[in-house]
């Protein structure tokens, strides 16, 4: 009796009850971290954060808050519009591909959501996605996009661009380098320098000695087409910044014109009108290509 008990003045005890509880309010709020906090709402602010997860502004129904892929909107808009690449006869090892132009059948958004499992790179013949080229091209590139995005969502702390989408095109651009394709499609060696081209920089006039083809062999452009094939003068066309299309004959003689004639000195037609120009066709092939090898290898599983 008459003496302070120790702990109970330390906590604030008595007349210090008033004075103590806006430093310990204070405490709490330095915690946690957050000048508005004190200390119990922390709760609140995860709701806060979170608000637009739970109202569906991040993730489709469909996505399940980022657990499953939603694809229906791409198959109606893209997929429906192809006639040739995903018809049931483009499919690997189901026959011929459908050559006639009549009526083919679309695969239905099931079949679809196989073929994307298995990867599209396997799945469609070569000649099939060709066909529709530009359209399955378009289709790749909004596919890319939307797993891009989705990745971007479900792992905001994953580098998408260095982690993900600069290995794979490292990883395609050496394979394609090496074979001149990848799985899927048709290995054309003469190709593999076209892919790769823009991974080293050139000069903006080419010099004659890109070419590997030995020009003094042959008295004439003619005697160049029968003895090399059409796909390995559309490579030295194309590495020497030359325009590489037109039959087998026109590329021979536009190739034959720097035997004897500097780059400089030949003619501005026969020169891509854009640098690189040339291997436009199998760039857009290999950027296809690229882009469903890297689809079938990060589509999550559903």
């Amino acid at each position: 009796e008459g003496v302070a008990d120790p702990n109970y003045s330390a906590f604030g005890g008595g007349n210090q009850v008033n004075n103590s509880l806006p430093m310990l309010l204070s405490g709490q709020k330095r915690k946690h971290g957050h000048p508005l906090a004190d200390g119990y709402d922390i709760a609140s602010l995860i709701a806060t954060e979170t608000a637009a997860v739970r109202s569906g502004e991040v993730y489709t129904p469909e996505e399940l808050f980022g657990k499953y892929l939603d694809l229906g909107i791409m198959y109606e808009g893209e997929v429906r519009n192809m006639r040739h690449a995903f018809a049931s006869s483009a499919l690997e090892g189901s026959g011929d591909a459908d050559n006639n132009g009549s009526s083919v059948s679309i695969l239905s958004y099931l079949d679809f959501l196989s073929i994307l499992s298995k990867g599209l790179n396997t799945s469609i013949s070569e000649s099939a996605k060709l066909r529709d080229r530009r359209k399955y091209a378009r289709f790749l590139l909004e596919l890319e996009k939307y797993l891009t995005g989705f990745l971007k969502r479900t792992s905001p702390f994953l580098n998408v661009a260095i982690e993900v989408i600069a290995k794979a095109i490292a990883s395609f651009e050496m394979e394609w380098g090496e074979k001149g394709c990848v799985d899927g499609w048709e290995c054309r060696m003469a190709e593999a320098t076209m892919v790769l081209d823009n991974s080293s920089p050139s000069d903006d006039k080419p010099s004659n000695s890109a070419a590997g083809i030995d020009l003094s062999k042959y008295a004439t452009s003619s005697d160049l087409e029968k003895e090399v094939n059409g796909d390995e003068l559309k490579s030295e066309l194309a590495c020497l910044g030359l325009k590489c299309g037109g039959t087998v004959s026109d590329r021979a003689a536009r190739l034959f014109l720097t035997k004897d004639t500097p780059l400089d000195k030949l003619p501005a037609k026969v020169f891509a009108k854009k640098k690189g120009a040339g291997a436009k066709k199998a760039k857009t092939d290999a950027s296809m290509a690229h882009v469903q090898n890297g689809t079938s290898k990060n589509v999550p599983e559903s």
